[in-house]
Protein backbone atom coordinates (compact mmCIF):
# COMPACT_ATOMS: atom_id res chain seq x y z
CA UNK A 1 0.00 0.00 0.00
CA UNK A 2 2.76 2.43 0.80
CA UNK A 3 5.91 3.39 2.63
CA UNK A 4 6.85 6.56 4.48
CA UNK A 5 10.46 7.40 5.29
CA UNK A 6 10.66 9.54 8.41
CA UNK A 7 14.45 9.84 8.71
CA UNK A 8 17.47 9.30 6.49
CA UNK A 9 21.18 9.42 7.21
CA UNK A 10 24.31 8.89 5.13
CA UNK A 11 27.79 8.20 6.45
CA UNK A 12 30.87 8.09 4.20
CA UNK A 13 34.23 6.76 5.41
CA UNK A 14 37.31 6.98 3.17
CA UNK A 15 40.29 4.64 3.39
CA UNK A 16 43.47 5.18 1.38
CA UNK A 17 44.61 1.86 -0.07
CA UNK A 18 47.70 3.20 -1.82
CA UNK A 19 48.98 6.63 -2.87
CA UNK A 20 46.76 6.46 -5.95
CA UNK A 21 43.74 4.39 -4.85
CA UNK A 22 41.12 4.81 -2.14
CA UNK A 23 37.83 3.25 -1.18
CA UNK A 24 34.76 4.86 0.36
CA UNK A 25 32.23 2.94 2.41
CA UNK A 26 28.85 4.62 2.00
CA UNK A 27 26.19 3.65 4.54
CA UNK A 28 22.58 4.83 4.27
CA UNK A 29 20.08 4.29 7.09
CA UNK A 30 16.36 4.85 6.52
CA UNK A 31 13.67 4.70 9.19
CA UNK A 32 9.95 4.85 8.71
CA UNK A 33 6.91 2.65 8.32
CA UNK A 34 5.11 0.66 5.70
CA UNK A 35 1.39 -0.01 5.29
CA UNK A 36 0.43 -3.51 4.21
CA UNK A 37 -3.01 -4.54 2.98
CA UNK A 38 -3.43 -8.27 3.54
CA UNK A 39 -5.68 -11.12 4.56
CA UNK A 40 -4.63 -13.13 7.58
CA UNK A 41 -5.90 -16.37 6.03
CA UNK A 42 -6.98 -17.29 2.48
CA UNK A 43 -10.54 -17.75 3.81
CA UNK A 44 -10.82 -14.15 5.04
CA UNK A 45 -13.17 -11.98 3.00
CA UNK A 46 -11.91 -8.64 4.33
CA UNK A 47 -8.46 -7.14 4.11
CA UNK A 48 -6.66 -5.76 7.14
CA UNK A 49 -4.41 -2.72 7.08
CA UNK A 50 -1.16 -3.25 8.99
CA UNK A 51 1.29 -0.45 9.83
CA UNK A 52 4.79 -1.74 10.47
CA UNK A 53 7.91 0.22 11.47
CA UNK A 54 11.18 -0.49 9.69
CA UNK A 55 14.86 0.41 9.79
CA UNK A 56 16.78 -0.26 6.60
CA UNK A 57 20.56 -0.07 6.31
CA UNK A 58 22.36 -0.30 2.97
CA UNK A 59 26.10 -0.28 2.28
CA UNK A 60 27.95 0.34 -0.97
CA UNK A 61 31.69 0.53 -1.61
CA UNK A 62 33.09 3.06 -4.08
CA UNK A 63 36.63 2.76 -5.44
CA UNK A 64 38.56 5.88 -6.43
CA UNK A 65 41.74 6.34 -8.49
CA UNK A 66 44.01 9.37 -8.50
CA UNK A 67 44.00 11.22 -11.84
CA UNK A 68 45.85 14.38 -10.85
CA UNK A 69 47.79 16.16 -8.11
CA UNK A 70 46.34 19.67 -7.96
CA UNK A 71 45.65 21.92 -4.97
CA UNK A 72 41.93 21.10 -5.18
CA UNK A 73 41.46 17.48 -4.00
CA UNK A 74 38.09 17.25 -5.77
CA UNK A 75 39.95 17.44 -9.10
CA UNK A 76 42.48 14.76 -8.18
CA UNK A 77 40.26 11.68 -7.91
CA UNK A 78 37.62 9.93 -9.98
CA UNK A 79 35.32 7.01 -9.26
CA UNK A 80 36.60 3.86 -10.96
CA UNK A 81 34.26 1.16 -9.64
CA UNK A 82 31.15 0.76 -7.51
CA UNK A 83 29.94 -2.27 -5.63
CA UNK A 84 26.47 -3.71 -5.66
CA UNK A 85 24.33 -2.63 -2.71
CA UNK A 86 24.23 -4.80 0.39
CA UNK A 87 21.59 -4.28 2.99
CA UNK A 88 18.16 -4.96 4.30
CA UNK A 89 15.61 -4.31 6.96
CA UNK A 90 16.35 -5.01 10.61
CA UNK A 91 14.58 -8.20 11.69
CA UNK A 92 13.78 -9.32 8.15
CA UNK A 93 13.08 -13.01 7.78
CA UNK A 94 13.97 -13.02 4.09
CA UNK A 95 17.58 -13.17 2.93
CA UNK A 96 18.58 -12.64 -0.70
CA UNK A 97 21.29 -15.21 -1.45
CA UNK A 98 21.84 -14.55 -5.15
CA UNK A 99 20.67 -12.18 -7.87
CA UNK A 100 21.22 -12.92 -11.59
CA UNK A 101 20.74 -10.28 -14.28
CA UNK A 102 20.57 -11.40 -17.90
CA UNK A 103 21.39 -8.75 -20.50
CA UNK A 104 21.82 -10.14 -24.01
CA UNK A 105 24.69 -12.63 -23.91
CA UNK A 106 25.89 -11.31 -20.54
CA UNK A 107 24.96 -12.59 -17.09
CA UNK A 108 25.79 -10.72 -13.90
CA UNK A 109 25.70 -12.87 -10.76
CA UNK A 110 25.75 -11.19 -7.34
CA UNK A 111 26.21 -13.37 -4.24
CA UNK A 112 28.42 -11.01 -2.20
CA UNK A 113 27.30 -7.44 -3.03
CA UNK A 114 30.24 -5.62 -1.45
CA UNK A 115 32.65 -7.86 -3.33
CA UNK A 116 30.93 -7.42 -6.69
CA UNK A 117 32.33 -4.34 -8.42
CA UNK A 118 31.30 -2.79 -11.71
CA UNK A 119 33.44 -0.30 -13.66
CA UNK A 120 31.92 3.01 -14.64
CA UNK A 121 34.06 3.21 -17.79
CA UNK A 122 35.55 0.70 -20.17
CA UNK A 123 38.56 -0.85 -18.53
CA UNK A 124 39.47 -3.90 -16.53
CA UNK A 125 36.65 -5.97 -15.11
CA UNK A 126 32.92 -5.86 -15.68
CA UNK A 127 31.39 -2.57 -16.84
CA UNK A 128 28.04 -1.27 -15.55
CA UNK A 129 25.63 -2.35 -18.31
CA UNK A 130 23.73 0.33 -20.20
CA UNK A 131 20.11 -0.49 -20.95
CA UNK A 132 17.44 1.34 -22.88
CA UNK A 133 14.44 2.74 -21.02
CA UNK A 134 11.40 0.46 -20.68
CA UNK A 135 13.48 -2.61 -21.58
CA UNK A 136 12.30 -5.90 -20.09
CA UNK A 137 15.13 -8.16 -18.92
CA UNK A 138 15.07 -11.50 -17.12
CA UNK A 139 16.09 -11.48 -13.46
CA UNK A 140 16.47 -14.42 -11.09
CA UNK A 141 16.50 -14.00 -7.30
CA UNK A 142 17.28 -16.80 -4.85
CA UNK A 143 16.06 -16.21 -1.29
CA UNK A 144 15.91 -17.93 2.08
CA UNK A 145 12.79 -17.43 4.21
CA UNK A 146 13.20 -18.19 7.92
CA UNK A 147 9.53 -18.03 8.93
CA UNK A 148 6.24 -18.85 7.25
CA UNK A 149 4.05 -17.40 9.98
CA UNK A 150 2.36 -14.12 8.99
CA UNK A 151 3.20 -11.13 11.15
CA UNK A 152 6.25 -12.81 12.72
Amino acid sequence: MGKKIESFSRNVNFTALTDSTAIATVTHTLQGFVWIRAKYTPQDTAFSIIKKNFTETIVRLVKFVRINRTKDPRNNWKISEISAIEGGTTGSQITINEVRFYAGDDTIVVTDPNNTFLNLENGKGRVVPEMAANLTLPLRVQVTVTSSAPGQ
